[in-house]
């Protein structure tokens, strides 16, 4: 700046009035004086690297840079002309001299801004039908300037006031660029008609002052009048670009379009309003590591490959540097800047000189990536641009934010199809496993050689296996119910130190920390340490060769924002417990899977795939929710929320088995389910155990086997689900026609859906084995003990009559 001060001062001495070298160094004193303050203000008050693109920017410069800015050459020129010219007339020489320059600075100065700038290209292209228009409007401005300032009969200010109206018409059809030429070649006219002696102020008597003033009011108010409409029109085409990136990324993704073609929407929106420049969106990827490429439509195909997995990190490059602060990192030039690192080279051979990177981030202030712009010179980007960038980056996070939450309920949706499924697999398989669990126990009784109870051990042990992993299955599914209690979920962790350092290698070391007031939680105890459990093996598994297991348990708030990231999640406070391993890692593919059932990345025979969507279930149904973060090679962090007990918890009692003596006296049974071989083993089963058994396929006939033997009936053993008539419709009808007779409900599937109330005390799961069932019996026989009625020896026991109906369904 100073440079070129210096050089048009010598150019002005050496071509129109050669000034001794002593004159020449004050006016130049003077010229950067004023340079240098007028850009100081500028850039203090106004921005680092104005444009005219807003009304404060140009409000500003003329003000600031034209009124104060210049003081220091009108003080200087004065004391010149005073030295040279004794008896001069400092007053008069002070306003022409600063008239002229604040003159330069409403004419030059935007001039020189408007084309430096590159935010106002993007708004200014014209067609050649617009071109020709412009032709016509500046000539006719002319015209105007050249009849105010050659004939003597007319005043210039009110002359002007003619072109106003063209003036005007330039600053909206185009904009600022053709608003400045317009108000230069109107500069050139009037002062070349003043200079040659023409018009009023060429040929008057006038003082200097007086002449400067003149001029200034024609052509400075001239000026500013034609800039302000400039300046505003494109401040709002700057605005209805952003308005219309937002717009169109919005409709993209109302109509259902991919996060791609969404983002790619936003690049090209940006890249049409900064011609030249080249664009690109990084997405953080699930590792939260690296930067993945999310859209870069128009960068060399070496850049692109050069940006996609940037590390994040302090000592990170450009994007990679401004995902982990969360500020825009700006970098005028590549090839000198510390900041580029080993992307210099790439820089280099991909044209780029100069790049601004924005991070953007989602409703709760987590990153989800960056907002780059890339240049083939060197730049800084100018306010116009800051805002267009981070509109452009709060869109990228809208669509980003909206298309991972989509995902997360898709994934939701899908889980919640898987768990339904695999419930109603768990019915069948229950009702599969149950005849099998039970004839293994008849068999026993008559079984007298060693090899045969083995057999039947194997069947008994292998169909209690199947019925571990059909509880697991509907623990993902629906969550199991259990009895409940407040529970200290610091004693949990200590129970599982205590596992811990029994069972595992010795090179694993253990630690655990809890708040001293941790609140306490309502849920079931046993599920919550297999939750816990089941993380610790999956740490140990991550950690072959050892490493640090760490356990953390801590009260925190859930706000709104997250907890909508997880559906059905209620804000509030919560008990957070974290699982901590330095293990192998969780890699991004596959993480968003690791909580589907029968998914697992171990070796066949090495795991089901059920432990973690079993942990989920059981924290689902405790109303809470798991987060996960990995890195590879860094390890894994689970975290587990539970909702904290804030007031008294009202548990369903559980069902205690009787004790002792489980032997029947001859009481009649009425028992129902839909699966003969059930029937036919369970029929047995009591038989042997004393009791007398009729049998019933559905709620339907059992209702009417207990109007005919009411009498005698002492208790009804029922499915849940049924054909015809389930055993909800059939309790409810009991309730209403036999309200003391005992029931035992009996379910393969999940207890909490299909039994409320009183009958949950007396419910067996399937597959229940022969010492429950006896049990639960004896126990609900002696609350209800009656005298005993005999039958009648004419009427057939009803287990012979049943007994040939099962015989043809079996057929």
């Amino acid at each position: 700046m100073i440079l070129a001060a210096g050089a048009a001062d010598y150019g002005f001495n050496a071509l129109w009035q050669p000034w001794p070298l002593s004159q020449l160094l004050l006016s130049h004193a003077g010229n950067s004086a004023s340079a240098v303050l007028g850009a100081w203000l500028v850039r203090r008050f106004i921005s680092e690297q104005p444009t005219l693109a807003s009304v404060r920017e140009l409000v500003g410069l003329v003000l600031l840079a034209g009124v104060v800015g210049v003081l220091p050459t009108a003080v200087n020129g004065t004391f010149m002309l005073a030295r040279m010219n004794e008896g001069v007339d400092l007053l008069d020489n002070f306003t022409a001299w600063y008239t002229s320059d604040l003159l330069g600075v409403v004419i030059l100065a935007p001039t020189v801004l408007v084309w430096h700038g590159v935010a106002t290209r993007a708004t200014e292209r014209w067609t050649s039908k617009q071109f020709v228009e412009f032709c016509a409007l500046l000539t006719a401005l002319s015209l105007i300037t050249s009849a105010a300032f050659y004939f003597q009969w007319l005043r210039q200010t009110e002359t002007l006031y003619v072109a106003f109206p063209f003036m005007i018409w330039t600053a909206l059809r185009f904009g600022l660029r053709g608003t400045t030429v317009a108000i230069l070649v109107t500069t050139l006219i009037a002062q070349s008609f003043a200079a040659l002696g023409y018009g009023a102020l060429g040929g008057s008597a006038l003082t200097a002052s007086v002449k400067g003033v003149e001029i200034m009011v024609s052509l400075g108010v001239f000026a500013v009048v034609a800039l302000l409409p400039a300046t505003v029109f494109t401040a709002l085409k700057m605005a209805q670009g952003r308005e219309t990136i937002r717009t169109r990324t919005m409709t993209l993704m109302a109509t259902g379009a991919k996060l791609p073609e969404v983002l790619d929407s936003i690049v090209a929106g940006v890249e049409t309003e900064l011609p030249g420049a080249m664009c690109s969106i990084l997405l953080m990827d699930a590792t939260g590591r690296q930067l993945k490429l999310g859209a870069s439509p128009s960068l060399p195909p070496t850049l692109r490959d050069a940006i996609d997995g940037l590390d994040i990190g302090p000592d990170a490059s450009l994007c990679g540097r401004a995902a982990f602060t969360k500020q825009p990192v700006i970098v005028e030039d590549v090839l000198t800047d510390p900041r580029t690192g080993a992307w210099r080279e790439v820089a280099k051979r991909s044209g780029v000189v100069s790049c601004w990177s924005q991070p953007f981030s989602d409703s709760a202030g987590r990153l989800l990536g960056t907002f780059a712009v890339y240049h083939r010179r060197s730049c800084r980007p100018t306010d116009a641009e800051v805002q267009l960038i981070s509109s452009a980056g709060q869109v990228a996070a809208i669509a980003t934010e909206r298309r991972q939450l989509e995902e997360q309920f898709l994934r939701s949706q899908r889980m919640e199809g898987i768990g339904t499924l695999a419930g109603g697999i768990a019915h069948d398989l229950n009702n599969v496993l149950t005849p099998i669990v039970i004839s293994a126990e008849i068999l026993r009784d008559s079984v007298n050689d060693k090899q045969s109870h083995g057999l039947l051990d194997n069947i008994e042990k292998s169909a209690r296996r199947g019925a571990s992993l059909v509880r697991q299955v509907l623990t993902f599914a629906r969550g199991v119910e259990g009895s409940r209690d407040a529970i200290d979920l610091g004693e949990v962790v200590k129970e599982i130190e205590t596992i811990v350092a029994n069972t595992f290698p010795k090179n694993i070391t253990f630690s655990s920390e809890c708040d001293a007031d941790l609140p306490k939680v309502f849920g079931n105890r046993t599920q919550l340490e297999q939750v816990l459990l089941n993380l610790c093996v999956n740490a140990r598994d991550a950690m072959p060769g050892g490493g640090p297991l760490e356990i953390t348990a801590r009260s925190c708030l859930v706000d709104e924002s997250r907890a909508k990231r997880n559906a059905g999640v209620t804000p509030g406070d919560y008990v957070e417990v974290q699982v901590k391993d330095a293990g192998i890692g969780i890699s991004a593919d596959v993480i968003h899977r690791i909580f589907e059932p029968f998914f697992t990345t171990k070796q066949i025979g090495q795991g089901t795939g059920l432990g973690l969507s079993t942990a989920l279930g059981i924290v689902r149904s405790h109303d809470g929710f798991v987060e996960v973060t990995s890195k590879p090679e860094k390890g894994s962090w689970f975290r587990v929320y539970l909702p904290a007990l804030t007031r008294s918890p009202f548990p369903v009692p559980a069902a205690n088995l009787a004790l002792g003596d489980s032997r029947g006296r001859g009481e009649l049974v009425l028992f129902v389910d839909d699966e003969l071989a059930i029937r036919q083993t369970t029929e047995r089963l009591l038989t042997q155990s004393g009791y007398r058994v009729i049998l019933a396929p559905h709620g339907a006939e059992a209702l009417s086997l207990v109007e005919r033997y009411r009498a005698e009936l002492a208790v009804v053993i029922t499915d849940m689900m049924m054909p015809i008539m389930g055993g909800r419709e059939l309790i409810a009808n009991l309730r209403s026609t036999a309200p003391d007779l005992p029931v035992i409900t009996v379910s393969g599937y999940d207890a909490d859906a299909h039994v409320s109330g009183a009958e949950r005390m007396h419910h067996l799961a399937k597959p229940y084995e022969a010492a429950d069932l006896r049990g639960m019996l004896a126990k609900l026989l002696h609350q209800h003990r009656r005298p005993r009625q005999v039958l009648p020896s004419d009427i057939p026991t009803p287990s012979s009559l049943h007994r040939g109906r099962d015989n043809l369904e079996s057929r």
